[in-house]
C-alpha cells in the first residue's frame, strides 16, 4: 500500500539537528501522513457536528500529542476550522470542536462567517456587509 506524502515542515515531522533526532523524524515520516488522514477521517465521520480532540482520541485510540499536531496540520490546510462551540471531554473539561471548513458556520449574533487566511493558518472572522471586525 503506497503511503501519503508528509506535506509539512519540508517533508520531514519537526525535529532537531541532532542525528537520533533526525533518524526518529524520517521513521515517523509516512506514519504521520497516515494519521493525519486518521484523523481527518473522524472529521468525515463526525459531518457538521465536528469532532474535540478527545472524541478522536476515544475513537482511534491515537495518543493526543499524535492527534493535535495532525489537526493542526488539517488547519493550516484550510481542511477543518475551529469552531465557537466546546464539549465536554471524558474528564468533563470543555474543549473546541473543530469542523471541516465546508461546514463553517453562522455566528450566534447573526453575522456571517467567513474563512480567511491567516498566514498559514485560517480563522474565522465575523463580518458585516463589507466592514470587518
Amino acid at each position: 500500500m503506497t503511503q501519503p506524502p508528509y506535506e509539512h515542515y519540508d517533508g520531514s515531522p519537526p525535529h532537531e539537528d541532532v542525528d537520533t533526532s533526525r533518524e526518529a523524524a524520517e521513521r515517523a515520516r509516512v506514519f504521520v501522513a497516515t494519521a493525519q488522514e486518521r484523523v481527518y477521517a473522524c472529521y468525515i465521520a463526525a459531518g457538521r457536528d465536528g469532532c474535540t480532540d478527545d472524541e478522536i482520541n476515544a475513537a482511534t485510540d491515537m495518543a493526543l500529542n499524535t492527534i493535535r499536531p495532525r489537526r493542526r496540520e488539517l488547519e493550516d490546510d484550510r481542511r477543518v476550522v475551529r469552531t465557537e462551540r466546546r464539549r465536554r471531554t471524558r474528564s468533563g473539561r470543555r474543549a473546541i470542536v473543530f469542523v471541516r471548513t465546508e461546514f463553517a458556520e453562522p455566528a450566534p449574533n447573526g453575522h456571517t462567517r467567513e474563512v480567511i487566511p491567516d498566514g498559514p493558518l485560517v480563522t474565522l472572522r465575523m463580518f458585516e456587509e463589507g466592514n470587518p471586525w
